[in-house]
């Protein structure tokens, strides 16, 4: 579901929302569990990747940060 806005997929990225592939896992981690606890902002989407994140288990959240952390780099 996350490539859904995230990208990498068959359509054009929206660019409102962050590339995430090639990005530390560690980093993406961090970012869902803010989201998930709700200390997590920085723009009008932020409600809907909190409502994404407080639904993910620890071992989901592990998984979609290692999927993207080895993407290559968006460029």
């Amino acid at each position: 579901a996350c490539v859904e806005c995230h990208g990498p997929g068959p359509r054009t990225r929206d660019p409102r929302y962050p590339v995430l592939a090639g990005q530390p896992a560690d980093y993406l981690r961090l970012q869902l569990r803010l989201f998930a606890e709700g200390r997590r902002g920085g723009s009008a989407y932020a409600a809907i990747m909190q409502a994404i994140a407080a639904r993910l288990t620890p071992a989901q959240i592990d998984e979609a940060a290692r999927a993207f952390a080895s993407l290559p780099e968006a460029r």
